[in-house]
């Protein structure tokens, strides 16, 4: 059965990209493209503010991928023979040009002591406008960055809320990032891709996976990747069997919270959010900040979620 196309935009930060929600053959088949508007008014003021916008995008996710590496020696060692999720996190910072000494400096400091461990933190916020954020936080210190955290909010109006309250509002998934295997030099020279055999091909793989979704994108440095989305108990099940048929193939996995229905905010309340978010995210500590807001560009997967 030939699979349902449509396009609706999409706006996912971070990504210089085309994004594409895609759903197994027996359900609507929709396709996301991602629009960013970069500030200028010139091919030179476009190119400058872009290029800013990336190595700053890029620098923060150096630093947080090196709490991460930190964090996974001081869980399981330095040895990556010995440290499946210390070897994945190195092949992650590999593959997004992260500096080899970057690299050595965290597994060193890692290393040294485990008196001072890092761990994961949420903090859970109702946002402008009844937005629901959920933060998540890498930190030694787990009372200093609950304490900056409420700071912000008192200063950029959010409320902190009781545990619990805000993720119902989420669905916890794992998600299993691989390089696009589909994409050959066949596909290159194709002027709208993921073209529709792709699409249903993942599809085909992601069913016998055991993945419930997927969407194809594109990282910062141009690697095209698919995402497959699956249930926190069959992560292990889709990685390995990915990890089997692609074996030449970057994987990479993690736990994400992907909002179950969206939150659509006036101009006011969403300038407000915006604010609020940034701020968040500014903070060391902060590795990610989910959110439920249908107008709002970021990270959050929202493809599949309901308005």
């Amino acid at each position: 059965m030939a699979a349902t196309v449509t396009r609706n935009p999409c706006f996912v930060r971070g990504l210089s990209a085309f994004v594409w929600q895609c759903r197994p053959p027996n359900t609507t088949l929709s396709l996301s493209k991602t629009q960013l508007r970069w500030k200028g008014h010139s091919e030179w003021q476009n190119r400058k503010y872009k290029k800013a916008h990336i190595d700053f995008a890029r620098s923060k996710e150096f630093g947080k991928l090196s709490l991460e590496i930190i964090t996974a020696v001081r869980e399981n060692g330095q040895d990556v023979r010995m440290n499946p999720r210390l070897e994945k996190l190195v092949e992650k910072a590999r593959l997004i040009s992260m500096p080899k000494n970057t690299i050595d400096k965290a597994i060193k400091t890692g290393a040294g002591t485990k008196d001072n461990p890092f761990e994961t933190v949420f903090l859970e916020i109702k946002g402008p406008g009844g937005c629901g954020l959920l933060v998540q936080l890498l930190t030694t210190n787990k009372v200093k960055a609950k304490y900056e955290m409420n700071r912000i909010l008192r200063r950029k109006g959010g409320v902190s809320k009781e545990a619990g309250s805000v993720p119902f509002l989420y669905d916890h998934k794992g998600t299993i990032t691989i390089e696009d295997f589909l994409f050959t030099e066949e596909k290159r020279k194709l002027p709208d891709y993921p073209d529709n055999e792709s699409i249903e091909r993942a599809e085909e793989i992601a069913i016998e996976c055991g993945a419930e979704n997927l969407f194809f994108s594109e990282s910062e440095n141009g690697t095209k990747n698919i995402k497959f989305i699956c249930a926190l108990e069959d992560v292990k099940q889709v990685y390995n069997d990915l990890s089997n048929r692609f074996p030449d193939r970057f994987l990479s996995s993690e736990q994400e919270y992907l909002p179950r229905k969206l939150v659509s905010l006036s101009e006011e309340p969403l300038q407000q959010a915006k604010i609020l978010i940034d701020s968040l995210e500014e903070h060391l500590d902060v590795v990610r900040v989910y959110d439920n807001i249908k107008e709002f560009p970021s990270h959050t997967c929202k493809l599949f979620c309901s308005t």
